[in-house]
C-alpha cells in the first residue's frame, strides 16, 4: 500500500477557495420559482465534508449544510435537474444563463443542490475541483479519515492506546501483545509526543495496518510462485504471467504482465525492478484483470448488435416517474435522469390532462405529478450519455384529443428528428446498431387513416376490457416500430399482428400462461415480436418479480420497480453490467435459435466450484457496532439451478474474515444462470439483515483467484468492501 499522500483532499480545498477569490458570487438556486441566495462551498479535507452556507431568514443569518463527499453521485452542467428543468419551463430569469449553471446530486433520494455561478469558465472550474477528488484510494481515504478521528489532539501521530481504540472502532479484535510486537516493529524513527509516549506517524501507521490486516490464505498463494530476489521475495513479470496463465487462465504477454507490476507496485525500489511485493500482490487483487466480473464483460460492447431487436434483453424501468411506493410517492423527473444514466433503455410516461398541458402521474393515486415538457428535457439530456443504444418512451396514453396535439408538438419539438417513426409490415425489426441515438415511441397507433380512436392504454392485469379512446393522428404517426396492441393469444399473433407490433403482460397475465404452455410457446411468439411484462398492481410498496423466469421465456422488455433496491432489482442492475453496460444484451443462443415442435435443446452444463476465502471491510448493520458476517451464495436463472450454500459465522471480524469454504454447483441452464453473493451480519438467522451484496452472470465469472466487489444496498460500489474467491469450471454438453 504507497503511502498517502495527505495533500490531495487539502489541494481540493484549497482549488476551492481559489475559485472563491477568483470568480465572483456562486448563487443557490432554492426553488422551482427561481428565487436565488448567494452561496458559499467550503471543504473540511480530513472529514470529506462539503460545507454549504446560504443565507436565510429575516436576519440573513447564515445556514450551514454538510455533505459528505462520498455521497455525491453527479455534479452536471446545464438545467439537469428537477428544479432547473421547471425553470426553464416557466422561462424564468436567473442571474446569469444555462451555460453558468451546474447541479450537485447526492444520496438516494434525488436530491439535489443547484447553483449558478458568475461565469462558465468559473462553473467549469467548481465542476473540475469536485470531479478531480478521487485522486486517493477509497482505502487511503478511510484510513487517513480513521486516523484523524484517533489523533485528538492532532499532533500527527499515534500512542499504541489511541491505536488500540482505533482498532476497536473499525471492528478490529487483537492481542494486545500483537499490537505491541507490531507497533515496535513499524515505529522506525523512534518518536515520541510530549509526554514521551512512543507514537507512529501516518506513515507508520500505515505500515502497522499492512501487517495487521496480512491475509494467511492470501500470502500462501503469494509465496507458492514467487522468486528471491537478494534475499527478498517477489514476483517478475515472468511470474505474474504464469500465475495468471495457470489458476486464472488469462494469457497475457509479458509486456502486459510488466504494466500490470508498475500500475500495482508503488514501491519505487520494486518499480524500478518491474517486482511486485506481497504488499502490491495483495493490491493486485483488486486490479481489473483479476475482478470476479470479467473486465472483457463490463467494458465494451463485445455482443453483436446487427440483430433485430427482439433478438436482445432490453433493460427497463416500471413506472419511471415514482421515487418510492407506487401509492403515495413523490413523481420526479430525476427519477428518468438516473435511470438512464444507469443504462435504462426503456422508460414509462403515465400522461393525462393538466391544466396547463400534459402531466405525468401514477392515475387513480395519492402520488404527485411532473410535468410532461420539462421531463422529456431530461430525457433528452440524460439518454446517451452512459450508451448510445436507442431508447423506448412506453406512453400510457390517457390524453385528450386536444392534449394529444400538445404532447406531439412537445415530442417533436424536443425529440425532432431523434424519433425513429419508420416501419415495415413485412420486413423484421432494425437493429440496435441501426437505431443508435434514436427515440422510439412506444403506443397505441391507428390502423388507417379512417380511424380515429384505439383500446385506452393502461396497465391493468385483471382481464377487463379496455375502453375506446379517441387519438390524435399525429401521435399515432410518431409510433413506428413499437405499436401497442392486445395480446389475444399466440395463434391470433401470428395470424393477424407484424413484428412492429407488440403486446405488454402483467406479472399475473405472465404466469397463467407459463402455467399453462410453460416457456417454449412464449420462446417461439418472442422471435417474431417484442414482449414487455411489467409488475402486479399488488406490488404497492414497489417490490418485484424475479426477471430471470420472464428472460427464461424469452421476453426482452421486462421493466422493474426501479424504486425497490430488493434482491431481483440487484440481479436485474448487475446482469445489464453484462456488455459493456449499453442496456442491451443478446438473448442466449438456445432461445434465440428455438424451432417449432422441438425442445429447448443445445445447451451447455456446467460443474461451477466457488472457494470463499476471504473478505474485507465489511460493514456491521445499523443496529449493531460489530459485524458478524457470513455469505450466502444462490445461483438463479431456471428454477432446476436455484441453490444456496450459506458459510459458518464469523465473530467480531468486519476488516479480514476469514472463511476457507467450497461450494460445487450443478449448472443446467449455463446461459441463464446468475450467481449472487450477499454477505449478511448474524443475529439470528430469521432477522438477519443484507449488509452488501453483488451479482453476476456466470457466462461473465472470471476464473481463478478473484475479487468480488460488492455492492451496498442501495446498489453503490463499495471500493472497500470484496470478496475473495476462487473458481473452477468445468464444462459438459447435456
Amino acid at each position: 500500500m504507497k503511502t498517502p499522500n495527505n495533500s490531495i483532499n487539502a489541494n481540493m480545498a484549497s482549488d476551492c477557495d481559489a475559485i472563491k477569490s477568483t470568480n465572483g458570487k456562486l448563487f443557490l438556486v432554492n426553488n422551482s420559482r427561481g428565487n436565488c441566495t448567494v452561496a458559499d462551498l467550503s471543504i473540511d479535507a480530513t472529514k470529506r465534508v462539503l460545507y454549504l452556507k446560504r443565507k436565510s431568514g429575516l436576519f440573513r443569518q447564515r445556514k450551514t449544510t454538510p455533505i459528505g463527499l462520498d455521497t455525491i453521485t453527479n455534479v452536471s452542467k446545464g438545467y439537469n435537474s428537477d428544479i432547473f428543468a421547471k425553470v426553464a419551463a416557466k422561462n424564468l430569469q436567473l442571474p446569469k444563463g444555462e451555460n453558468c449553471c451546474f447541479s450537485i446530486k447526492y444520496g438516494n433520494k434525488f436530491k439535489s443542490f443547484d447553483f449558478v455561478a458568475d461565469s462558465e469558465k468559473s462553473r467549469d472550474m467548481w465542476i473540475d475541483a469536485f470531479n478531480s477528488q478521487g485522486h486517493m484510494t477509497k482505502q487511503e481515504e478511510w484510513l487517513i479519515k480513521e486516523f484523524s478521528k484517533a489523533d485528538k489532539n492532532q499532533d500527527g501521530q499515534l500512542t499504541i492506546k489511541e491505536i488500540t481504540k482505533l482498532l476497536n472502532n473499525i471492528q478490529i479484535n487483537i492481542s494486545s501483545d500483537l499490537i505491541l510486537k507490531v507497533f515496535n516493529r513499524c515505529n522506525i524513527d523512534l518518536s515520541t509526543d510530549e509526554n514521551d509516549k512512543q507514537v507512529l506517524n501516518c506513515k507508520e501507521f500505515y505500515t502497522f495496518f499492512e501487517e495487521i490486516s496480512d491475509c494467511e490464505e492470501l500470502s500462501s498463494i503469494f509465496m507458492r510462485y514467487s522468486e528471491k530476489h537478494l534475499d527478498v521475495d517477489i514476483w517478475n513479470s515472468r511470474t505474474l504471467k504464469r500465475f495468471l496463465e495457470k489458476e486464472n487462465k488469462i494469457i497475457l504477454s509479458i509486456e502486459e504482465c510488466a504494466k500490470i507490476i508498475l500500475d500495482t507496485e508503488k514501491c519505487p525500489n520494486f518499480q524500478d525492478l518491474c517486482h511486485l511485493s506481497l504488499t502490491a500482490f495483495l493490491n493486485l487483487l483488486h486490479h481489473s484483470v483479476l475482478n470476479a466480473y470479467d473486465a472483457k464483460c463490463t467494458e465494451r460492447v463485445y455482443q453483436d448488435m446487427s440483430l433485430p431487436l427482439n433478438n436482445y434483453f432490453i433493460s427497463s424501468s416500471h413506472n419511471t416517474y415514482l421515487t418510492s411506493d407506487q401509492l403515495t410517492s413523490a413523481s420526479s423527473m430525476e427519477t428518468y435522469a438516473k435511470s438512464l444514466n444507469n443504462g435504462c433503455r426503456c422508460v414509462e410516461l403515465d400522461v393525462w390532462d393538466g391544466k396547463n398541458g400534459p402531466i405525468i402521474k401514477h392515475g387513480n393515486t395519492f402520488t404527485t405529478r411532473i410535468d410532461l415538457k420539462p421531463t422529456l428535457t431530461i430525457i433528452k439530456q440524460n439518454a446517451f450519455i452512459c450508451s448510445p443504444y436507442p431508447v423506448i418512451l412506453s406512453i400510457e396514453n390517457h390524453l385528450s384529443i386536444s392534449q394529444q396535439a400538445t404532447m406531439t408538438n412537445t415530442l417533436i419539438e424536443i425529440l425532432g428528428d431523434a424519433i425513429y417513426t419508420d416501419f415495415s409490415a413485412d420486413g423484421p425489426l432494425p437493429s440496435p446498431n441501426s437505431l443508435l441515438h434514436k427515440f422510439i415511441i412506444k403506443c397505441k397507433k391507428l390502423k388507417s387513416i379512417e380511424d380515429d380512436s384505439v383500446s385506452e392504454e393502461d396497465e391493468n392485469d385483471t382481464g377487463k376490457p379496455h375502453v375506446k379512446l379517441k387519438m390524435h393522428i399525429g401521435l399515432s404517426n410518431l409510433v413506428g416500430i413499437c405499436q401497442s396492441v392486445s395480446f389475444k393469444g399466440f395463434d391470433y399473433a401470428k395470424t393477424n399482428y407484424n413484428a412492429n407490433q407488440m403486446s405488454s403482460l402483467g406479472e399475473k397475465t405472465f404466469d397463467n400462461l407459463i402455467n399453462k404452455y410453460g416457456n417454449y410457446l412464449l420462446c417461439v411468439h418472442n422471435n417474431d415480436f417484442l414482449t414487455r411484462t411489467y409488475p402486479s398492481g399488488s406490488r404497492i410498496g414497489s417490490s418485484n418479480y424475479n426477471p430471470c423466469n420472464m428472460w427464461n421465456s424469452g421476453c426482452q422488455i421486462v421493466a422493474l420497480n426501479w424504486q425497490k433496491n430488493d434482491t431481483y432489482m440487484n440481479i436485474y442492475t448487475d446482469y445489464f453490467e453484462n456488455n459493456g453496460k449499453c442496456g442491451y444484451i443478446l438473448k442466449p443462443n438456445h432461445i434465440r435459435h428455438i424451432k417449432e415442435n422441438t425442445e429447448l435443446s443445445c445447451r451447455l452444463k456446467l460443474e461451477l466450484s466457488v472457494t470463499i476465502i476471504s473478505g474485507h471491510y465489511i460493514p456491521a448493520n445499523e443496529k449493531k457496532d460489530v459485524v458478524d458476517p457470513y455469505v450466502k451464495v444462490a445461483i438463479y436463472g431456471d428454477d432446476t439451478d436455484h441453490k444456496t450454500y450459506t458459510t459458518k459465522v464469523v465473530k467480531n471480524n468486519g476488516l479480514r474474515p476469514i472463511w476457507k469454504e467450497t461450494v460445487v454447483y450443478s449448472i443446467n441452464n449455463l446461459e441463464n444462470a446468475i450467481i449472487s453473493f450477499q454477505v449478511y451480519d448474524f443475529e439470528n438467522y430469521k432477522s438477519d439483515k443484507v449488509v452488501l451484496q453483488r451479482c453476476i452472470p456466470i457466462s461473465c465469472l472470471g476464473e481463478g483467484y478473484r475479487m468480488v466487489q460488492l455492492k451496498s444496498n442501495s446498489f453503490n460500489l463499495k471500493e472497500l468492501s470484496n470478496l475473495i474467491i476462487q473458481v473452477t469450471k468445468t464444462m459438459n454438453k447435456l
